[in-house]
């Protein structure tokens, strides 16, 4: 999966391969079985990039960054970024403003 990161000064393109389990907090296992797992990660998806768009909807996140180069099949060198040993953590609700 790549993802673009982006704050007030630039934008990154990064990776998410062997760490996808971990920052999701879902086994690949029971994301190619289980509805209750897609669910999870989808949810977490759309918070990563709500409808529209919007920047200042995003999550702010903390995240370990690897950087590895690689070469492309033109024998061009290529800078890439992993996330590794990084979490995503699921907004809570709202808390309810007229309680019944």
């Amino acid at each position: 999966m790549k993802l673009e990161l982006q704050d007030v000064s630039d934008s990154l393109h990064v990776f998410l391969w062997r760490n996808a389990e971990e920052f999701f907090g879902v086994s690949a296992e029971d994301a190619a079985a289980n509805q209750e797992a897609q669910d999870i990660i989808s949810q977490s998806m759309d918070s990563l990039c709500p409808a529209g768009g919007s920047t200042a909807e995003r999550p702010w996140m903390d995240l370990c960054l690897t950087k590895y180069q690689s070469v492309e099949d033109d024998g061009q060198n290529q800078i890439c970024y992993q996330i590794s040993h990084s979490t995503f953590t699921r907004p809570s609700a709202p808390p309810n403003a007229n309680p019944a």
